[in-house]
């Protein structure tokens, strides 16, 4: 029986507590819930995951249930397999390790695959990035699963933030920043799960978490949800008149320049913009002493070292920035093989 297959009651087996529901009024089983239930071992659990891979990518498997208003119960995480791969802007599950431990805890404790985690590191992205939105929403699909829950993790001077994004089938564009409703005690799974599957899990090495601020139902000052609009700082060249719109070209000259790789808009953990090309496979970021300085250049999750960039004619005006990046990119683009480097989506 494969862990995406509809539940079947089983006699006997461990069953979920009651858990204590939130608002009804603010739950809408037809869109992406904006709450998300999880006991304090799991997002301990995460924790300790993402700090055993402070550089690079790591992820793993969400197990639980959905309330019948559509609210994900994160009942039990896992993380990576010994044959996961873990890359720079990427990580890839071990299959044959998910498959194994899904199908036990499907037969043996009724706990369904309700989603999935994953960090970003080089990227710098505290929330999906459109690969990651169009894969929730293509899994969604072949599963038949009316919804999904998908973790974005980060790693940030010693300490992981792990947030929740929830994707509906009704909703094919669309997710929602969704806050954690923590469970402050033990999953009543954990023990019983560690022990009698204990020859076949992988746990973390790192014993300890380090939570930085996520989004938790009840924080006096809960960090705010990474929203659709990005605030600009008033000191950024953004904030000047007509450079917004400056930025809209340049993007359009980029995707012009790579028609072939999806290209999508960000603003990474520190509010830079960047343009992410192929999710990862280039990023050209526009730095804090952008225009005075020249974009920095990530290719596949390695930054490029100015001297094997083109020169940057600093613009003499804003006006100026639109012309000195096309050309600048264009003689960027001219040089870098059009293959994509090893690894890359």
């Amino acid at each position: 029986m494969g862990f995406f297959d509809n539940i079947l009651a089983q006699k006997g087996r461990l069953q979920p507590p009651p858990l204590p529901q939130p608002r009804a009024e603010l739950i809408d089983e037809k869109a992406p819930s904006p709450t998300a239930i999880i006991y304090r071992s799991e997002l301990d659990y995460l924790s300790r995951c993402v700090l055993d891979y402070p550089n690079i990518e790591t992820g793993g498997q969400l197990f639980g249930f959905w309330t019948n208003q559509g609210v994900p119960v994160v009942l039990y995480a896992i993380g990576p397999g010994r044959n996961a791969n873990h890359e720079n802007t990427f990580f890839n599950q071990d299959i044959p390790y998910l498959m194994q431990v899904g199908n036990e805890l499907l037969s043996r404790y009724a706990l369904q695959h309700i989603g999935e985690w994953h960090s970003h590191h080089q990227l710098g992205l505290a929330r999906p990035s459109g690969h990651d939105a169009n894969t929730m929403h293509r899994g969604m699909a072949s599963a038949q699963m009316r919804h999904v829950l998908l973790c974005i993790c980060n790693y940030r001077n010693g300490r992981s933030t792990v947030n929740p994004y929830t994707f509906h089938e009704d909703h094919p564009r669309d997710y929602a920043d969704a806050q954690w409703q923590v469970i402050e005690m033990e999953s009543p799974f954990r023990p019983i799960i560690d022990r009698e599957l204990n020859d076949i899990l992988i746990h973390p090495s790192t014993t300890q978490p380090a939570h930085g601020e996520n989004r938790e139902i009840g924080n006096k000052q809960p960090s705010k949800p990474e929203g659709k609009s990005i605030k600009i700082d008033e000191k950024s060249w953004l904030s000047r008149p007509g450079n917004i719109e400056r930025l809209k070209q340049m993007v359009a000259h980029v995707k012009a320049l790579w028609p072939e790789r999806e290209a999508a808009v960000q603003a990474n953990e520190e509010g830079l913009m960047q343009v992410n090309l192929g999710d990862g496979w280039l990023v050209i970021r526009f730095g804090s002493f952008f225009p005075r300085q020249r974009p920095i250049i990530i290719e596949d999750g390695q930054e490029k070292p100015w001297t094997d960039l083109p020169h940057w004619d600093i613009p003499v005006t804003d006006a100026d920035i639109l012309d000195t990046f096309r050309d600048w990119i264009s003689l960027y683009s001219a040089q870098t093989s059009s293959e994509p480097p090893k690894g890359a989506s």
